[in-house]
């Protein structure tokens, strides 16, 4: 078998989003606060990170030392310019994300305890 290597990127192509991570407890407090009527306190436990399968799979190959260039289509907002911009500080390729007009950033909501997790898109 030939050993396939080569210092061309990989193209990652399709999905880059928001990941927004929320702690089980936390998220229980949020919402019994919303079911008394009350405005739930601002929660700083809450972390916005990239996400995505292949947002992922250009940071793990950039992590590795594999030249990796990211192609998607992100809204022109907040999280699509903080997530190209992390794609960039990641090492990873970002000239091909591009921003459109009509549609926000895909966002996924990561509900986490104890290692498992649910996720709503």
């Amino acid at each position: 078998m030939k050993n396939l290597i080569t210092e061309k990127p990989v193209l990652c192509a399709g999905a880059v989003m928001a990941d927004f991570i929320i702690p089980y407890s936390e998220s229980k407090k949020y919402l019994a606060a919303l079911a008394a009527g009350l405005n739930p306190e601002r929660n700083t436990k809450i972390r916005l990170q990239l996400g995505g399968t292949s947002g992922n799979s250009a940071y793990g190959l950039s992590q590795l030392g594999v030249p990796a260039v990211i192609m998607a289509k992100v809204g022109r907002d907040y999280q699509g310019k903080l997530l190209r911009d992390d794609m960039a500080n990641c090492g990873v390729d970002a000239s091909c994300i591009f921003f459109d007009d009509d549609h926000p950033t895909m966002m996924n909501v990561v509900v986490s305890e104890d290692g498992n997790r649910s996720m709503f898109i």
